[in-house]
């Protein structure tokens, strides 16, 4: 497996291949009714939908005045639409590719400026990426994606989440970064990653690098990875600074 391509035009062509095959299941199937939205209708929508934003694409999204983030969400809307139809065809195999379409939407928003505010689609999307790609080069391009969605987030998020909740969509998707810069087995990657863990999530942080400094030997980690490691370890342990 790859990184797959994060484009808004290939998330366009994507939806309107993925709602075709989710089209054909329901006829197959004779789902929906007269009164139900149906795959038909999803793809209208989206080739309506591409059509404004390639005009966006040809301008300069921010001269244009137009709100990036209520699009980006309109888009994830007809993406969760049709999820939601495939698993009623029992799509239940094809459910993650199309939950990778989560990526594309965000990146057009945070390209264009706009705020991220609904992390859990692109979180997941996210999460499935890091657990099945392998290359230390495939995982520096994913870190580099996570660098720039990051930056995006809208400080709403982590300002109004729970600290007590351990699934809060924020702090995973930091650990989550973290662990992949670590698989990159790049230093420009792996500090920021792991600074990042030490300011914003405190209290994750002495078990992240005593975790990490057991997967060191288990995962055989490069020397200088184990460098960085130790080093964040010796700093921020808890067993380590109580002594």
């Amino acid at each position: 497996m790859t990184l797959p391509a994060t484009d808004i035009n290939s998330f366009f062509e994507n939806f309107a291949s993925w709602a075709q095959e989710v089209d054909d299941a329901w006829t197959r199937l004779a789902l929906g009714d007269d009164d139900e939205e149906s795959p038909e209708q999803l793809l209208i929508a989206i080739a309506e939908f591409a059509s404004v934003v390639t005009g966006i694409e040809e301008k300069d999204a921010n001269s244009l005045n137009l709100d990036i983030e209520m699009l980006g969400s309109y888009g994830q809307e007809l993406l969760d639409k049709l999820i939601g139809m495939a698993e009623a065809a029992k799509m239940n195999d094809s459910v993650e590719e199309m939950e990778q379409l989560a990526l594309p939407i965000a990146a057009w928003v945070a390209r264009n400026g706009g705020e991220l505010k609904n992390l859990p689609p692109m979180v997941n999307a996210l999460a499935y990426l890091a657990n099945n790609l392998q290359s230390p080069e495939d995982m520096a391009q994913l870190c580099d994606l996570m660098n720039k969605l990051i930056e995006a987030v809208s400080p709403s998020v982590f300002e109004d989440e729970d600290p007590t909740d351990n699934n809060r969509p924020w702090r995973v998707l930091l650990l989550n970064r973290a662990i992949v810069a670590t698989r990159s087995h790049s230093v420009k990657l792996i500090e920021p990653a792991y600074d990042s863990i030490v300011e914003l999530l405190p209290i994750d942080a002495p078990s992240f690098f005593e975790e990490g400094i057991q997967q060191m030997d288990i995962l055989g980690y490069p020397e200088h990875v184990r460098d960085i490691m130790n080093h964040y370890y010796l700093l921020h342990s808890v067993s380590r600074t109580l002594h």
